[in-house]
């Protein structure tokens, strides 16, 4: 069994749920659908407002509880071509931050036209708030950029919402011992 990948499933389906019931709560939804079908580069899933279609994309920086940025992949770097945040179809970005008990939602459109953003993006220079990584940094196949967590209120194209994901309840489900998860935890944070 692969822990980190079981946890990005577990994560992905619990941030879904979240975001199809912030879509149910707003006065002009009219019955909300989840589609989960992944869609490979272009989104993770669809809901629909009975009015609209909204495409969203979901990422779980585990990574990002040792680190004060969150991590967006502009690029695979193996197959040299553009990719994460730059190429979505999706018109939300969810990124989960354990540490802070935070989902931030993106708005990959507008991240797009912003000029520090792209900037930065483009190795241009790295602007207040953001970075470039080095290549085959993340998952180590990528470049991305690093926008520093304390500055996401300043930004136009993030929102915020707490949010927690009780990974031993994962675990448990899939049959982990509590033992056994602080022990794959503690690889985790090893291998970080």
């Amino acid at each position: 069994m692969d822990w980190i990948k079981e946890k990005n499933v577990y994560a992905q389906e619990r941030i879904s749920i979240y975001v199809t019931k912030l879509r149910w709560e707003k006065p002009e939804a009219r019955g909300v659908w989840l589609d989960p079908n992944d869609n490979g580069e272009k989104y993770d899933f669809r809901t629909s407002d009975g009015v609209s279609v909204t495409k969203h994309e979901v990422k779980a920086d585990w990574a990002s509880e040792y680190y004060p940025n969150a991590y967006l992949e502009i690029e695979n770097t193996r197959q040299q071509k553009k990719s994460g945040v730059m190429v979505t179809e999706a018109d939300y970005w969810w990124h989960y931050l354990p540490k802070e008990k935070l989902l931030v939602s993106f708005d990959p459109k507008v991240m797009r036209n912003d000029e520090a953003f792209m900037r930065c993006a483009n190795g241009q220079y790295n602007a207040p708030g953001y970075d470039l990584s080095k290549r085959d940094g993340g998952d180590r196949n990528s470049l991305g950029v690093k926008i520093r967590k304390n500055t996401f209120r300043n930004l136009p194209f993030v929102n915020t919402y707490p949010f927690t994901i009780a990974l031993l309840d994962c675990a448990l489900q899939l049959g982990i011992t509590e033992e056994r998860f602080n022990q794959l935890e503690m690889f985790a944070k090893e291998t970080a």
